[in-house]
Order: C-alpha cells, then sequence, then structure tokens
C-alpha cells in the first residue's frame, strides 16, 4: 500500500455513526502509528478532504469534497438520472430502495429512497456496502468479471459481521454464480441480523456493472414469495434505469430479465 493509499484509507472511518475522528482514534481505527497518521492528516487537511475543529482539535471532511461532488454532478447526473426509478420501487414495493455506486475500489450507497412504512430498514446515504456481506456487494461482484471480482475479495478471511456472514472468498464467488445465473443477488442477514434484501446490476455504455439497485425489507416481511416478487421488481427497474443511463443492458441479461417476468 502506497502513502497516497495510506492517506485516503483514513477517509473510510469517517460515516454518519462517525463524522468526526480524533488523531487517537485513526490510529487505532487505522493500525498506524500517531507520527503516521498526523502525517497523512496534515496531507489530507492542506488538500481540503479534511478539516480540523479548532477547539475539539478532531477532524471531518473538508469542503473539497463539495466541490468535487457538485462538479461530478454537474457533468455526469447520475441521481437526477436514476432517482426517479429508486423512488418508483420504494413506492411501488414499500421498502428502502438504495442504489449502490462503485468508486475507487468501494461499492457505497449513493441514492436511498427510504420506505413509506413506519417498519422499515434504515440505509445511510454514503453507507459503505460490504462486497461479500451485503446484496448489493453480491451483485457486483456477481456480475464483474471474475477476475475483478477476485481481486475485489481479496484473500480472506473476510469481515464476519454476524453468524450468517459468509468469510470465505471461495465460498462467496460460489454465491455469486448462482446469482448472476438467476438475474439478481440475495442476503438474508449477512450483513444486519434483521434485514433480508435483494439487488440488481445497472450496467455502463459498455456493459460492465457499475452500480446495484437493492430492496431491502425487514425480515417479519421478507417471506420468500414476497423475495422473489422484489428480485423480480428489482431487475425490470435496474434494467430501465440501466437504459435511461444510457447504458448496455448485456442480452443475456435481457432474456433472465424476461423469463422472470413470465413466470411472475
Amino acid at each position: 500500500m502506497t502513502t497516497v493509499d495510506k492517506a485516503l484509507s483514513l477517509l473510510e472511518y469517517f460515516s454518519d455513526l462517525r463524522p468526526e475522528i480524533g488523531l487517537s482514534e485513526f490510529a487505532r481505527l487505522s493500525g498506524f502509528d500517531k507520527s503516521a497518521a498526523l502525517r497523512m492528516l496534515g496531507a489530507l487537511v492542506r488538500a481540503g478532504f479534511v478539516e480540523q475543529d479548532a477547539q475539539s482539535r478532531k477532524y471531518r471532511l473538508g469542503r473539497s469534497f463539495l466541490r468535487f461532488a457538485r462538479m461530478r454532478e454537474e457533468a455526469f447526473p447520475m441521481t437526477q438520472v436514476l432517482h426517479p426509478f429508486a423512488e418508483r420501487i420504494a413506492v411501488q414495493t414499500g421498502e428502502t430502495c438504495h442504489i449502490g455506486v462503485f468508486s475507487a475500489g468501494t461499492l457505497a450507497a449513493g441514492i436511498v429512497v427510504l420506505s413509506p412504512q413506519s417498519n422499515r430498514v434504515h440505509v445511510a446515504q454514503g453507507l459503505n456496502l460490504p462486497f461479500h456481506a451485503t446484496a448489493s456487494g453480491l451483485c457486483f461482484l456477481a456480475f464483474s468479471e471474475p477476475e475483478e471480482a477476485r481481486r475485489l475479495l481479496g484473500e480472506g478471511p473476510l469481515e464476519k459481521y454476524n453468524a450468517a456472514t459468509m468469510t470465505d472468498p471461495k465460498q462467496v464467488l460460489s454465491e455469486c454464480e448462482r446469482f448472476r445465473a438467476q438475474g439478481f443477488s440475495l442476503s438474508a442477514a449477512n450483513f444486519d441480523p434483521d434485514v433480508k434484501s435483494v439487488a440488481a446490476p445497472i450496467f455502463d455504455a459498455e456493459g460492465r456493472v457499475f452500480a446495484t439497485m437493492a430492496l431491502a425489507a425487514p425480515m417479519i416481511r421478507a417471506h420468500d414469495s414476497a423475495t422473489i416478487e422484489n428480485g423480480r421488481l428489482v431487475c425490470a427497474a435496474a434494467m430501465e434505469a440501466t437504459k435511461a443511463f444510457a447504458g448496455d443492458v448485456p442480452g443475456w441479461y435481457a432474456q433472465i430479465v424476461t423469463s422472470l417476468d413470465k413466470a411472475a
């Protein structure tokens, strides 16, 4: 891992639940010694990616992200194009829909539309979606090239979030083969023990998966028939989203979606 990689990896520790982080906590989370973490944080501060509160001395994300996010959205209006599809399927199913976007080797919830029901799955925008433990991550692996999927997973053992989490990369890849054949992925308590999710791929202009559309439901409502129907609906919506985004739906995938519709 290069120095740049190490510095950028520190940014991954910020989240909705952890918006500010002190130097000691950074060192503990990353495994870097304090002096190394301080040097890297200093570089991030100078670049505007991180700010330090003058009183608490804790670090938070900086204003540079706002500038880059604005530039990207103006040139590449993904939210504008894809959000209506997420909103429509959330209303149609009554469950939380989120779109995971791949960037710099990670998958994160870029668009989130929460279920209108009081008992719902909450997904924070920007939430990291582990490849081996979420429907979104498993979907991305399933529809990536095999070599890329193996690279993204790494050697293992993978992080265990609860008893149902798969930690063996070979097992994960085996499941992904099944998901690819059926057109959508499934995660039953792999990440959150109370949640069952399905996800389908969104393809770019080259026919490569670059994002995923997922539906997340509380286990109490996620019986088998509902899960199969949610899988069918999310496949159809993701295929429409691909076309709206000027992506190319591979012919073999379109056939799978058509067969799911016929079986409904």
